[in-house]
């Protein structure tokens, strides 16, 4: 069994940590992964608050530094919710990038 999701992410995407497979309280952390783009973009994974079952999952994304995130931080409880999401962002940016 795989401790770590998989992400589909298009060519040369970086990623520096991963998002856990599983959802038990020590694994839920505010820092889980980073994913560069490449377009410069970065895609930042956490689980806020972290450790806390209430909390959920935090997309952000930004250029260069996390003071300049490109959209508002979405937020999901769902383990499928956030890899969606980071999947479809880096997809979205990477067709963006070939346009």
């Amino acid at each position: 069994m795989k401790h770590f999701v998989e992400l589909d992410l298009p060519p040369g995407c970086v990623v520096k940590g991963f998002i856990p497979a599983s959802q038990s309280v020590e694994c839920l952390d505010s820092d889980m992964a980073e994913i560069d783009l490449p377009d410069g973009t970065t895609i930042d994974v956490g689980w806020v608050p972290a450790h806390d079952p209430d909390g959920s999952y935090r997309v952000v994304v930004f250029r260069d530094y996390w003071e300049f995130q490109e959209e508002a931080p979405v937020f999901t409880a769902s383990l499928a919710g956030v890899v969606e999401i980071v999947c479809a962002v880096a997809h979205l940016r990477a067709a963006t990038v070939a346009a």
